[in-house]
């Protein structure tokens, strides 16, 4: 008899409406911690009176993150189910309008207290409600045949119903691939930002990436060694463009040609900041009119996807 794990993971994702663009502005009080610089308080600040803005505008929406896993532990069948679920905005910041500006900067009570204001365009975004079965089927497709138990030259299925879009990884895991969704799960940790309740860009990204035949580990570990600093993909959220280097970066400088000035993408608008997710050291960078070129920290090679965030 097999003893298997398999661990679903489903995300759905929030749907955009074709809403008009419209103009919005908040104003936020950030009250800072201790721990936090200056600096940090203020971005604290702007970013929550962008929130503030748009739920003002549009109101506020539930993202639902639903983990599944069914299995054997200690001879006797196991379900378990979590949903996590974060109340997010109903509103999508596309950009500032203008500088934000700092009304109001003081030390209360030795705690540092900015109130900021910001003003931009913005446009709505909505989500269904979300209810959704998954199991796992043995040698049948039809949810009578749901079972956990298999044995060697059994077929395996996986049944899901969602009513909403969104995407599922389903992971048969022993032993050896524990580590591996550890790492994943770490991973996530440092670059969700730019997955979790993100849109895709103008474009999907740069690059070529030549699929694997199959689904199983050693494929995906050849495609991620076939992968380079070129090969690059694209998410927005909040007035934010978020670029996932497949490829570890093997040279210093990493070049992304859709965020050139003069690019069909860009259009002439010219980049704020940008920031490498999961690293504090200060990310060197020059915008020019055919790519935007990125000095890369002196960071340790994990051979894993990075995230740059560009604002």
């Amino acid at each position: 008899m097999l003893k298997v794990c398999v661990v679903l993971w489903m995300v759905l994702l929030p749907l955009v409406l074709s809403a008009q663009v419209r103009k919005v502005s908040g104003t936020y009080t950030y009250y800072g911690d201790p721990n936090q610089s200056v600096k940090e308080v203020r971005a604290a600040a702007i970013e929550n009176a962008r929130v503030q803005a748009l739920a003002k505008e549009f109101g506020t929406l539930l993202t639902q993150n639903t983990i599944q896993q069914e299995g054997i532990i200690d001879g006797k069948e196991r379900s378990d189910f979590m949903q996590l679920n974060a109340a997010e905005v109903k509103g999508e910041w596309l950009e500032d309008l203008k500088e934000p500006e700092i009304l109001r900067e003081e030390l209360a009570n030795g705690v540092l207290v900015i109130e900021a204001r910001v003003s931009g365009r913005a446009r709505a975004i909505s989500s269904e409600a979300v209810d959704f079965e998954v199991m796992t089927l043995r040698n049948g497709t039809e949810k009578r045949f749901a079972d956990t138990r298999f044995k060697e030259g059994d077929d395996m299925y996986l049944y899901f119903r969602a009513p909403a879009d969104g995407y599922v990884a389903a992971y048969l895991v022993d032993e050896q691939q524990q580590a591996f969704l550890a790492e994943f799960k770490a991973w996530l940790d440092v670059n969700g930002e730019g997955i979790f309740g993100s849109r895709p860009w103008k474009i999907y990204g740069e690059g070529v990436v030549k699929p694997t035949n199959s689904g199983s580990f050693k494929d995906n570990e050849r495609l991620q060694e076939s992968l380079s600093e070129k090969d690059i993909r694209f998410t927005q959220k909040n007035g934010r463009v978020y670029a996932f280097v497949l490829g570890f970066p093997t040279t210093d400088t990493v070049i992304i040609h859709a965020l050139g000035k003069k690019s069909a993408q860009m259009n002439g608008k010219r980049i704020k900041k940008v920031r490498l997710l999961g690293c504090d050291k200060k990310i060197i960078w020059r915008q020019a009119a055919d790519a935007l070129h990125i000095t890369m920290p002196n960071i340790k090679n994990t051979g894993k996807t990075v995230c740059i965030e560009i604002n």
